[in-house]
């Protein structure tokens, strides 16, 4: 039989009465969530008295019996035995499917089994379609990762700014088990503590990037002192000059345009910049001209052809342009 997501809760309430459940999808987060939770269920409803065996694709294809013995074989210390399959370790589906149509519903234990994605055609989602002791549960992919985000984040009792939040909406796929897993993460090491977009950063996202938004946050505002010990600060990272050239030009790109619309400040610069970054780019819009951030872009340009070529002395020339941008 197969379960739709709006009659998911009436499955769970009677979930006794299906001997045998197969969770697919393309989300393998949402299949693991989704078996979790009624293998949860299952131990509810007999106290806590459950065994899970999981199912060894090995011994299935050593062994002609060892099928039947673990799907008939009861626990003399639980109520209830519960087998789990993971479909995706078989050479084919086809080498269980002829097995499952044999079973005798009344003698065998219950079973989850958990798969990829079948198509509509696949003939183990047809035996389960068709038989209503079997239930066919698909799992689709998150069309809304921030919504996906976000329920998680209320899972580990998380709150984050519109920029962190859309920072890791733009990060993340639409699996939820990896969702699941990054969110999980960042809880265990805030521990506890209010979350900004560092601690973002240094939990799940690039640490680099903090290092870099101090460097480029402080061109043409910083003192050469400090500039130049942002620099060296940054090679500590390995990046490439290609990265550390098309950093810079991104920022200084983003300076002029908000100048060239006549913004002022960093909180109406869109797609958002995280207010930590605010006050120097707010300087920086101020202090750096128009003619200078053209004059800087064109030098840029000039200067990866100039890393290219002579790539022993990249660094150099990358540190003297960076420190020549500052004024003292």
């Amino acid at each position: 039989m197969l379960i739709n997501e709006r009659e998911y809760n009436k499955f769970l309430e009677n979930i006794s009465i299906y001997k045998f459940i197969l969770i697919h999808g393309q989300d393998r987060g949402k299949v693991n969530e989704k078996c979790l939770e009624i293998v949860n269920k299952f131990n509810r409803l007999n106290q806590d008295s459950l065994e899970t065996i999981s199912f060894d694709a090995d011994e299935f294809y050593k062994s002609e019996n060892y099928f039947y013995d673990l799907v008939y074989q009861k626990s003399f210390f639980s109520k209830l035995t519960l087998i789990r399959i993971n479909l995706d370790l078989l050479k084919t589906e086809k080498d269980i499917l002829e097995l499952l149509e044999k079973l005798d519903i009344n003698k065998a234990n219950h079973i989850i089994i958990e798969s990829k994605y079948l198509s509509k055609n696949s003939l183990i989602t047809s035996l389960f379609k068709k038989n209503n002791t079997y239930a066919l549960i698909t799992c689709y992919q998150e069309t809304n990762v921030k919504q996906s985000i976000i329920k998680y984040l209320k899972l580990y009792s998380i709150s984050l700014d519109d920029y962190s939040l859309n920072y890791l909406s733009e990060k993340f796929g639409n699996d939820t088990l990896v969702t699941k897993n990054e969110i999980k993460k960042l809880a265990l090491y805030s521990n506890g503590k209010d979350v900004n977009f560092t601690t973002v950063l240094e939990a799940v996202g690039d640490n680099s990037l903090i290092t870099l938004h101090e460097l480029t946050d402080s061109i043409g505002i910083e003192k050469k002192v400090k500039v130049n010990y942002l620099y060296e600060k940054a090679l500590n990272l390995g990046l490439n000059y290609i990265v550390f050239l098309r950093s810079i030009s991104r920022h200084l790109r983003i300076i002029l345009e908000a100048k060239s619309n006549n913004i002022h400040n960093a909180k109406n610069i869109r797609p958002l910049i995280h207010f930590s970054r605010h006050l120097k780019i707010n300087k920086q819009i101020k202090d750096i001209s128009i003619k200078q951030l053209k004059k800087y872009l064109v030098q840029i340009y000039e200067l990866e052809i100039a890393c290219k070529n002579n790539y022993a002395i990249q660094q150099l020339l990358i540190k003297k342009f960076v420190i020549g941008m500052s004024s003292y």
